[in-house]
């Protein structure tokens, strides 16, 4: 759902307004259509790098504003659950799931699917990881699909 939902906030045209940032990186883009040097930047952009626009640029639009706004809230969500948790008035020894747990799946969800999104729309799929930014991103959701998995095994 939340990938369909970045698609659609993609799809956004040119009637929103361009940022010079997003003018400047679609400019760059070879012509896609015989339009002149105005339809390059402003015709039709594949899916794919409107996508990347979107992750990528906070600056290039409201909804990527939205969307990274969104993000850090999810962060800051989780840094606090995470530290809530283990408070011992707060501390449930018990497994299962906990409300803890609830916040923790759906911010790793959102985070992992976040993560997802930008490595499949990513033009340089092998240098994706190579970048700190994307290693601390995956370093941060691993941690918990390994318990996940750890504790369905029994370990």
């Amino acid at each position: 759902a939340v990938v369909c939902v970045l698609c659609v906030l993609a799809a956004a045209g040119p009637e929103e307004g361009l940022p010079p940032s997003v003018a400047k990186q679609l400019a760059a883009l070879e012509p896609r259509d015989s339009r002149g040097p105005l339809g390059a930047v402003f015709g039709p952009t594949p899916l794919r790098e409107r996508v990347h626009i979107l992750l990528s640029d906070p600056s290039s639009g409201p909804w990527a504003l939205r969307l990274q706004v969104f993000i850090l809230l999810l962060i800051l969500i989780s840094t606090i659950t995470y530290c809530l948790q283990t408070l011992p008035m707060y501390y449930d020894p018990g497994t299962g799931f906990t409300t803890w747990f609830i916040f923790e799946a759906f911010c790793i969800a959102c985070f992992s699917v976040e993560l997802l999104v930008r490595f499949l729309v990513d033009s340089n799929k092998l240098m994706f990881f190579m970048s700190i930014m994307n290693a601390i991103d995956l370093a941060s959701v691993l941690p918990f699909y390994l318990e996940q998995v750890l504790q369905g095994s029994g370990v």
